[in-house]
């Protein structure tokens, strides 16, 4: 495969941030890091969709396959590998899929689809997020000014997909530009501590029941 263009808003007064992400895609030639300073809003939440909003007309102008939109708080997991996201990458598009999420804080009705990868309804945590092609257009012709964004994208898509287990997470800097909730201490490192241990539960009963299956036949 082609590098991922990796779409990542930034604020020009938030260099803590643009040195971290920087610091997380240094040694990973596969992406293309494209930094821009964000779109600013006295609604944080507005100013994330339309920078959102303003990579997607880029990779829809180019018809590109698909492309990466990260937060400037996201950090690798040490689950991630280029060819575990290949892999991931390649099997949602055989699930006819809209986004590939690289973890969430926070989610709804979890379904196991492969080993390494879960189906969700809705969700928080998009600062690791594969936007595909076929759902650009959906995205562009939608109003989500004034929601957030992450919400919003679950309310447009039932073809949501999660890499597990994750290999993005989010970095807690001590405050939020989007969210206010997010800056008690430890907060979001608890979320997807919680969120991830649902799926391995998950995943571990599933595993059972298979080798209990395999077993009776």
């Amino acid at each position: 495969m082609d590098k991922i263009t990796a779409y990542v808003p930034n604020l020009s007064h938030r260099e803590d941030r643009r040195k971290s992400i920087r610091h997380q895609f240094f040694d990973k030639p596969e992406f293309e890091l494209n930094l821009f300073t964000a779109i600013t809003h006295e609604n944080g939440a507005v100013g994330q969709w339309q920078s959102f909003i303003k990579t997607v007309e880029k990779e829809h102008l180019k018809k590109s396959d698909y492309f990466l939109f990260c937060e400037d708080d996201h950090v690798f997991t040490t689950a991630y590998s280029k060819s575990f996201l290949w892999t991931c990458i390649a099997e949602t598009i055989n699930l006819d899929g809209d986004i590939l999420l690289g973890g969430v804080s926070w989610m709804e009705d979890p379904i196991l689809c492969r080993p390494d990868l879960f189906w969700i309804n809705r969700f928080n945590g998009l600062q690791f997020s594969v936007v595909f092609n076929k759902f650009y257009e959906k995205i562009l012709n939608s109003n989500g000014i004034g929601y957030v964004t992450d919400i919003y994208l679950s309310e447009l898509s039932d073809k949501i997909f999660v890499i597990y287990p994750f290999i993005s997470k989010q970095r807690e800097f001590g405050y939020s530009d989007i969210t206010e909730q997010n800056n008690q201490k430890c907060y979001v490192r608890n979320c997807f501590k919680n969120t991830e241990e649902k799926f391995r539960i998950i995943n571990k009963v599933n595993n059972f029941y298979g080798e209990a299956f395999r077993n009776i036949r």
